[in-house]
């Protein structure tokens, strides 16, 4: 069988469409760019929050959506996050009845072990502000100290955050 110029032309129009089309949809999955991790492109952040040892331990999802693998950004005592962004909190606890309290974002939820918990809210204003410890099981933080802190933060600032840890 023998093609026409016409018909070569298409053939060719078609592997070069497809192969661009494969470069394209490469280049954008396989790029490491903060813009990519989960929460930023309109679904929520989902932080997990973990009282472990009188501390706030907190496990960004990474960009795969799956906690405790490889691409998890992990820190203790500083919960970083972008500016009007919808934040979701998974509320964990390893010892202790935690209370998840920040009185001046309006937050207050309890991390209790073996059970769970969670915490949704938009983060609407900058700046940074105390994770206050309230007394469980009669245990009290000496005065003036707190379980960690909030960092609320514009996207680039967390961005950079993101690839500092």
């Amino acid at each position: 069988m023998k093609l026409g110029w016409c018909n070569s032309a298409l053939i060719l129009l078609g592997v070069t469409t497809s192969t661009v089309s494969l470069i394209a949809l490469a280049w954008f999955s396989l790029r490491n760019d903060a813009d990519s991790w989960n929460g930023l492109e309109g679904a929520p952040l989902r932080i997990e929050a973990r009282g472990s040892d009188r501390d706030w331990n907190f496990s960004y999802f990474g960009p795969d959506g799956t906690l405790d693998t490889a691409d998890d950004v992990k820190s203790t005592g500083e919960l970083s996050l972008p500016l009007g962004a919808e934040v979701v909190i998974d509320l964990r606890s390893d010892d202790f009845i935690y209370a998840f309290s920040c009185p001046d974002l309006g937050l207050k939820e309890i991390a209790v072990p073996d059970l769970e918990f969670s915490l949704s809210f938009t983060a609407e204003r900058p700046g940074e502000f105390n994770l206050l410890m309230d007394p469980m099981c009669g245990f009290r933080l000496p005065p003036g100290e707190t379980m960690g802190r909030i960092k609320v933060a514009s996207a680039s600032e967390f961005h950079q955050w993101l690839r500092k840890h």
